[in-house]
């Protein structure tokens, strides 16, 4: 647009008008033609042009005057408008799926698109390879994820004219989605048994997603919860359901119903409609699955296998092997398999039988090995340096040398034997071998470097990506695998001849050297991108928080490898391998950042008196984990996970939780005398040194809380007690790091004291938990006088202050105090009692008499353990004359602590502010509450077991009773006493006020009730079954089911008898105690693994002996095999037989079995009692092999281990019920064994004189003979 600017002048007057023409050029309009300055737009010309206007102007005395102009119109290229990218609306897809990337909808609106790059943003997330960067639409696959991370893209698109523009398109990668149903422990074989199993989500959803859940058949069983809502922050949680038995007429514990999960609601679209797998509910189920293909396995490799059967009851499981070759074990308790098979091994299948048993139930299975082709490899060894080189002409082996790093003979005489590189077996996902694998025959106790030539790689295989993979243990696995191994990585040689060397504390039975195929990917905005070549030099890159990382090179090529120092800590020397070219990896985390986390590390690992490393290396790589150490590598190396997809803070607690592992298992942090616990065998100490990682976590980063993102929630661990292995949920032993951060509260000197925590006797404490109980009071710690001052420092106190804490007060914060509640919470306990109690009083008296409700799925407290429960409060006034009682029944020592925040409850302590009391069942079994007059309180009840080896088995029952005030009392011994007899007559009386009433008397001894009668002046005498160690006695007078009398409690200490006479306790690997209710002769046979029989005729065996033949009633008979160490026990088994030798009624009869005695947590006690009665007898079936009606044969056998570790094979259980047990076993009152007769008359004493003759060939003289007694 323009103006003509236009004007005129008159001397005598005025302008009057103008007027405006054009005279040349295109036609242009004029605003106006007759004012002196209009405006026009000037038209599009196709080249400069001119354009003339005369402009004419009128005075007021009519004359007129003229002027012209003439003006140029320039011809001017348009604008050109810039592009609009468009990459699309955000996107989603799961792991495997192929995403398209659409920019078709870019436009110019005055030209035409020409050109399309796509790249992706360097935001921390893995980088992909795009199908094509330079099209319209490309296509990535998300890769594999451990969680939700978002993909950026780029799209640059540039017009005709050159000009461009950008878009973003996010993708957000998801793991498949699933729900997953953990296994289900419990049962609900009973009434109010609890069966629970829990369910999480597999991936984070995008907006809420609800699940329900019902039951199959109420009449079986009902949950809890009907329904379960996952959201975005608590999807990883698992949600607990609780299902409740309702069946009381369960025959033999066997179910099978269902616990309907129903189909997926959200918007989620991924999740809605998606239906999780159904639970079924069998009842009391013991199952070994073991994988159909077999096995593979190779000479001189070390083998270790996890058995790991679904069982449902609550009995401890015994692992046995049967067909398995020489040398391999099983261990005993927790079902690990070890075998290192000889170098001898020949190729092809073999296969071993596995049963496992809970003392009722067993399970049975086979697992199948293949023993894969080996051939020895031909070597030869230059002592003057120490070096072994394969020299084999066949195998991709040859030339690679094996040197050891200080001169020495460890490897002058080790053999090495070859495995085909494409026989090499579960080579992990994308790992190519290079060579055939090397398998080294031989421990060599030396540190070795082994060096391979790079001369020849596969095409595209840079030098830099070359490893050396080993087969072993690990610290986060039982069994081994495979990992990237060596630390101290060298490259040396000539560009013409180069070589990588990798060094070991110990040389790895099985490796190979190969490298992992890297997918291509695109082109990353801000990655650090290594070029092929550089000067030779180290090349300093970003710093951060005082750390410098440098790029290392060989032969002017840059390697994945950086060295890391420190300003703040100058001996600090880093190499962290295989960062990748990512600059960021888990979102926003440098190497610099990852170093200086381990620098900050250091302090606290020194306040601790652990040793480690200055220069140590960071290795980054793909595995099922966060991240573990070797100890094949001396722990030098801290693997480290790649997948970019956890958060920073997992991984910020993931770096120190492994340097911490190095600390623990460094050399010298051993002490004299001492392992340290990170060394020990199948990971049996792991709640120790991976309880205590994942709390120095925290006590490093307090601020960043990575407990709460690893662990979710806290699980009841106590229930399988503190020590745990390698296992998943309770058994994870991360768990325990709520345990320490209690120490850590409680105890000032802890943090100085972890040395010696980390190291312990491995033969005497393997566990290790002797020794940290030991150090408790030398630390200091505190965990309050609930059981006395003179306990406040020992693992009971802290067993059950930690049960209050976690289950009745939910807070983490008192177990530090530096801690909130927000965020991570305990499970809460949820056993019942059956028949349930009523909330009323009144309804609970109106019972009929002697009714008690017995605690459901308690029937073990595991050694340092605790199980926690709540009794009800109940309502209504108690009457004169009436108690409550809590009745507590345990074959060894349990404290009982029982807590309550109610007002009417009776306490003598608190415990971490709550109104406490307790007692321990070596004095009392009860615990009596309830003032006339009053409500019962609400209680929550803890039993902790602090045996450092052996479980406790308990019952536990509540009821309303009249209350007593006559005392048991036993005169037959002294508590405290020693007895060197396995088996003890207690007697006592009855006080004359309390016979009226009384009816019998209970005798329980380590958890075996025996129901003797009352005599009309009050006596009672029974016999019990001693065991080595201290044994609890207690006696009570009842009529029927309710007692009448207080109860007596006293502690007899089995010790070990001079001889192996009658009756004699001594030291035994395996014992048989056969006793039977009638004034008959009864015989049992027992066959050892030397095919001895030990019998009436033959006492004594080479292994063992029976004590006496008692041919007038009742028993008992014992038979004890030695505990000393006997390789006859070895694989060995018994066989027992009972036989009616003469009387005529029907007999019943117990077999009380005790096995390795002396061993702490391989002990184990049953009680047999009998289905079938003994009915026919016959002195002339007697001999060692015979048969007849008189016999029952073969109806119990007992299998050694190859450690000579006993433990029960098999039973008739058509002529036997395992009853009950002590020690390990299960509910201690489910067995009574009632005396109906008394001893034997004189008269009965006539009838025994003839059948010693019969039996042996001669007359008694007296009564009093030593074979009658």
């Amino acid at each position: 647009s323009g103006t003509l600017n236009g004007a005129g002048t008159d001397s005598d007057g005025t302008i009057s008008t103008y007027l405006w023409s054009q005279t040349a050029g295109p036609s242009i309009s004029l605003s106006s033609t007759s004012i002196d300055s209009p405006t026009f737009v000037a038209p599009e010309v196709d080249a400069d042009t001119t354009a003339s206007f005369d402009l004419t102007v009128t005075d007021n005395g009519g004359l007129t005057a003229s002027d012209s102009i003439e003006i140029t119109i320039l011809h001017l290229e348009p604008a050109n408008i810039p592009p609009i990218a468009n990459a699309g609306v955000d996107l989603q897809g799961i792991i495997g799926q192929s995403v398209d990337l659409d920019g078709s909808n870019s436009s110019d609106d005055d030209g035409t698109i020409s050109s399309y790059l796509w790249s992706q943003v360097d935001n921390g997330s893995p980088l992909l390879s795009l199908t094509s960067l330079q099209a319209m639409s490309t296509s990535i696959v998300i890769p594999d994820l451990s969680g939700n991370i978002e993909f950026e893209f780029l799209l640059t698109v540039t017009d005709n004219d050159g000009d461009t523009a950008t878009d973003t398109v996010i993708v957000l990668g998801r793991p498949i989605p699933l729900f997953i149903v953990g296994n289900v422990i419990g049962n609900t074989a009973s009434v109010n048994s609890l069966a629970q199993f829990s369910v999480k989500m597999g991936s984070q959803p995008s907006a809420d997603v609800s699940i329900n859940v019902a039951s199959s058949d109420e009449l079986e069983g009902i949950s809890e919860q009907s329904a379960l809502t996952f959201t975005s922050t608590n999807w990883s949680t698992p949600q607990l359901v609780s299902v409740y038995g309702q069946n009381p007429n369960v025959v033999n514990g066997e179910q099978d119903y269902l616990i309907e999960i129903s189909a997926a609601t959200s918007t989620d679209t991924l999740y809605h409609g998606m239906d999780p797998e159904d639970v079924a509910l069998k009842g009391i189920e013991l199952v070994i699955t073991v994988q159909t293909n077999a096995l593979a396995i190779l000479p001189s490799v070390p083998f270790v296998y996890q058995v790991d059967p679904k069982y449902t009851g609550n009995n401890p499981l015994t692992y046995s092997l049967s067909n398995a070759p020489a040398g391999m074990t099983i261990d005993f308790n927790d079902g690990v398999i070890g075998w290192v098979p000889p170098a001898t091994l020949a190729s092809g299948d073999l296969s071993v039988d596995i049963t496992v048993n809970d003392g009722s139930k067993f399970s049975n299975a086979t697992i199948a090995f293949n023993v894969g082709q080996t051939d020895a490899l031909s070597t030869s060894y230059d002592d003057t340096t120490s070096q072994l080189t394969i020299t084999e002409a066949d195998s991709t082996l040859n030339g690679v040398r094996l040197q050891q790093v200080e001169l020495g003979d460890a490897m002058a005489t080790l053999t090495l034997r070859k495995v085909d590189k494409v026989d090499i077996a579960d080579l992990p996902f994308g790992v190519v071998a290079l060579t055939d694998g090397v398998i080294v025959n031989d421990i060599i106790d030396a540190e070795v470097d082994i060096r391979f030539s790079l001369s020849d790689l596969p095409s595209g295989v840079k030098l830099d990506d070359v490893r050396y993979y080993i087969f072993g243990k690990v610290s986060e696995s039982v069994e081994p695998v495979w990992s990237v191994g060596g630390f101290n990585r060298q490259f040396s040689g000539t560009e013409q001849s180069p070589f990588v060397s990798f060094q070991f504390s110990q040389l790895p039975a099985l490796g190979f050297f190969g490298y992992k195929e890297q997918p291509v990917t695109s082109t990353s905005l801000t990655a650090n991108a290594t070029s092929n070549v550089a000067s030779n030099r180290l090349v300093e890159t970003v710093s951060e928080a005082g750390i410098s990382c440098a790029q290392k090179t060989f032969l002017t090529v840059n390697i994945d490898e950086f060295e890391c120092t420190s300003t703040l800590d100058t001996d600090v020397i880093i190499t962290v391998e295989n960062w990748g070219s990512n600059t960021l990896r888990w979102t926003n985390v440098s190497k610099e950042l990852m170093v200086s986390w381990l620098v900050d590390a250091r302090p606290e690992f020194t306040r601790q008196n652990l040793s480690f490393d200055d220069e140590f290396t960071v290795r980054i790589e793909t595995m099922n984990y966060l991240g573990y150490v070797n100890p094949a590598e001396n722990s030098k190396i801290l693997h480290i996970t790649d997948r970019n997809t956890y958060s920073s803070t997992m991984i910020q607690g993931t770096s120190v939780h492994e340097y911490y592992h190095h600390a623990q298992g460094h050399p010298d942090s051993e002490l004299p005398n001492k392992s340290l616990v990170i060394n020990g065998s199948n990971g049996r100490t792991a709640w120790l040194y991976e309880g205590t990682a994942r709390w120095v976590e925290d006590v490093i980063f307090d601020n960043i809380n990575s407990y709460k993102e690893k662990e979710r929630s806290g699980q009841r661990i106590l229930e399988i007690g503190l020590t745990t292995g390698l296992g998943k949920d309770r058994h994870r032993p991360y768990q325990r790091f709520s345990f320490f951060k209690l120490l850590d509260e409680k105890c000032p000197t802890m943090t100085e004291t972890m040395q010696e925590v980390f190291n312990h006797t491995a033969t005497s404490d393997p566990l290790a938990l002797k020794n940290l109980n030991g150090l408790l009071s030398g630390m200091g710690c505190n965990f309050g006088d609930h059981f006395e001052a003179s306990n406040n420092a020992t693992l009971a106190a802290a067993l059950s202050f930690y049960s209050v804490a976690t289950q009745l007060k939910n807070s983490m914060t008192a177990l530090d105090a530096n801690e909130t509640n927000v965020g991570f919470s305990f499970d809460k306990p949820n056993y019942r009692f059956s028949p349930s109690i009523s909330t009323s009083l009144a309804d609970v008296i109106a019972q009929p008499n002697g009714t008690t409700h017995t605690l459901q799925n308690v029937a073990q407290v595991k050694s340092a353990g605790a199980i926690s429960f709540e009794v009800p409060a109940l309502t209504g006034a108690m009457p004169a004359g009436k108690v409550a009682e809590i009745l507590v029944q345990s074959t060894s020592q349990v404290y009982v602590s029982i807590a309550s925040n109610d007002s009417g409850f009776v306490s003598t302590n608190t415990i971490d502010g709550v109104p406490h009391t307790w007692f321990s069942t070596s004095v009392q079994s009860s615990f009596v509450y309830g003032e006339e007059g009053s409500n019962l309180p609400k209680l929550f009840v803890t039993l902790v077991n602090a045996d450092e080896d052996a479980n406790a088995t308990v019952s536990v029952t509540f009821r309303v009773r009249d209350e007593l005030n006559v005392d048991t009392i036993i005169n037959s011994h002294q508590s405290g006493e020693a007895v060197d007899d396995r088996v003890v007559s207690i007697s006592g009386s009855i006080p004359a006020e309390g016979r009226e009433f009384t009816n019998d008397v209970h005798i329980t001894a380590n958890g075996i009730t025996t129901v003797v009668p009352m005599s009309t002046n009050g006596d009672f005498s029974g016999d019990v079954v001693m065991s080595l160690g201290a044994n609890n006695v207690k006696a009570q007078g009842f009529n029927g089911n309710t007692p009448t009398t207080r109860e007596e409690i006293i502690i007899l200490n089995g010790v070990a008898a001079g001889s192996t006479g009658v009756n004699a306790l001594i030291a035994s690997r395996v014992v048989f105690v056969l006793r039977w209710d009638t004034a008959t002769d009864i015989d049992i046979y027992s066959k050892d693994p030397l095919d001895e029989t030990i019998w009436y005729r033959n006492k004594t065996a080479s292994l063992g002996n029976l004590d006496r033949d008692d041919i007038s009633g009742f028993g008992p008979e014992v038979i004890s095999y030695r505990a000393e160490g006997n390789a006859a026990y070895n694989n060995g088994q018994f066989d027992i037989d009972v036989h009616y030798y003469s009387g005529s009624p029907s007999t019943n009869y117990t077999i009380d079995v005790i096995l390795n005695e002396t061993e702490g947590a391989n002990r184990r006690n049953y009680q047999f009692s009998s289905l079938t009665p003994l009915t026919d007898s016959s002195s002339s079936e007697a001999g060692v092999d015979d048969t007849g009606s008189s016999r029952f044969n073969d109806i119990l056998f007992i299998s050694c281990n190859a450690a000579s570790v006993c433990g029960l094979s098999s039973f008739d259980n058509s002529k036997l019920s395992l009853s009950t047990g002590f020690g390990t076993s299960s509910i201690p009152n489910a067995t009574v064994v009632e005396v109906i007769e008394t001893r034997a008359t004189e008269s009965a004493c006539e009838n025994a004189k003839a059948v010693v003759v019969e039996k042996y060939g001669f007359s008694p003289q007296t009564c009093e003979d030593k074979i009658l007694k």
